[in-house]
């Protein structure tokens, strides 16, 4: 009787001792997952901004500038909610200018604000002066050493039903005295309350963050669905972007789908730049469902670089165009992941201009205007609000930040 007992036993440790190898197996070679793990907790591995959900948190007092900040659609659009806060001692926040829109290019007014709980800001830069369409005006929302945080920009629309999709602000990302704007969170409401803070907001999904005057389109910042998240690379050597890319996985059939923003009608050039690894598969690209390049392999026996991707007589309307990879098939050498997925990494999509830029003053390239360079009530949050390596149009739009 032992004896059989002891068999039984021996045979239960032989398949529990084979379960744990095979795990061990499998865990040792998925390279992906761990390398994911390793990767910043947020969407991001840039040093200026990340976005978690519906927040934006500035990393540094670094990159001032005008935001575009992206996010799905609201339909009956009343009001926005901003839910900021300073890492610093005081609490205030200075804002050149704040817009909003419908359909990404349509201006919607801003007809009243109020600061919660304040206090609002009432000397010579009013508050008032964040909405009034004019860049040359700039205000703080609350009074110059405001201590309590968080605080509420609580902005009413222009009477009637709106659609917004993006919001246009020109923050300051803080200074050094009193550290980084810690926080802004993008909230919507379609109530219709007189009382601004007893309406019900609510956060905004698929928030992306751009900044006009750069031209690269970071992977990891564009919008991610499904199976898409950032990875951290410098474990594979220092040439991507930002240490970062995009990586998603799926079966023979299924697409990585995310969107960009053009802010103006023209003809672009794409240079898309991919990773490329032992278990990646074969895509076929598409631009708003229309393919543009067929078959791309992304088989290497080497975690590498792909060849650029160049991609020309691209003519695009302003507003969202959506990008797909569709996975086609597999090259024959290539090692399945995860028994029957292939990857793609998405390093950066750069787009060009084709078409010469309309003549502009200085202050229409940068968003900011000589009167803005000085404010006697605070200059230590005034310094450089573009930062001097930005030569190029605002044609040029560049995700910065990008959710999910």
């Amino acid at each position: 009787m032992s004896f059989i007992l002891y068999m039984r036993l021996s045979f239960v440790l032989f398949l529990f001792t084979s379960l744990v190898a095979r795990v061990l197996a499998e865990t040792s070679f998925d390279f992906h997952e761990v390398r994911g793990r390793e990767a910043k907790v947020s969407n991001l591995a840039m040093p200026q901004v990340v976005v978690k959900g519906s927040t934006i948190e500035h990393l540094s007092a670094d990159h001032d500038g005008f935001y575009s900040i992206t996010f799905d659609s609201v339909p009956g659009a009343t009001g926005i909610e901003l839910d900021w806060a300073n890492e610093g001692g005081y609490k205030h926040w200075t804002i050149r200018e704040i817009e909003a829109y419908a359909k990404f290019g349509t201006k919607l007014d801003i007809v009243t604000g109020k600061v919660v709980p304040g206090p609002a800001r009432t000397g010579d830069n009013v508050f008032t002066n964040a909405f009034d369409g004019d860049d040359e005006t700039f205000t703080y929302t609350t009074q110059f050493g405001t201590t309590v945080a968080p605080q509420r920009t609580l902005l009413e629309l222009e009477p009637g039903s709106h659609t917004i999709d993006r919001i246009r602000i020109n923050d300051v990302a803080g200074n050094g005295d009193n550290g980084r704007m810690q926080k802004i969170t993008v909230r919507i409401t379609t109530d219709t309350d007189k009382d601004l803070a007893a309406r019900k907001y609510f956060d905004t999904t698929n928030l992306s963050v751009q900044i006009f005057g750069e031209d690269l389109m970071e992977g990891e910042l564009l919008p991610m669905k499904g199976r898409s998240r950032p990875q951290g690379m410098s474990g594979y050597g220092d040439q991507w972007s930002s240490d970062t890319h995009l990586l998603w996985d799926g079966l023979i059939g299924d697409s990585m789908e995310t969107t960009i923003m053009i802010d103006e009608s023209s003809e672009y050039n794409f240079q898309i730049q991919l990773t490329k690894a032992r278990d990646y598969g074969q895509f076929d690209l598409y631009l708003n469902g229309k393919a543009i390049a067929k078959k791309i392999d992304l088989y290497s026996p080497i975690v590498s670089l792909a060849d650029a991707i160049n991609l020309s007589g691209l003519k695009m309307e302003k507003g969202q165009h959506k990008i797909s990879f569709k996975l086609v098939g597999k090259n024959i050498k290539a090692t399945p992941y995860q028994k029957n997925r292939y990857l793609l990494g998405l390093d950066f999509i750069k787009i060009v201009n084709m078409l010469p830029p309309a003549k502009e003053s200085k202050a229409d390239l940068t968003g900011i205007s000589p009167s803005q360079a000085k404010d006697d009530s605070a200059t230590t949050e005034s310094k450089s609000l573009i930062p001097d390596q930005l030569k190029v149009s605002l044609d040029e739009v560049v995700p910065i930040l990008a959710s999910r």
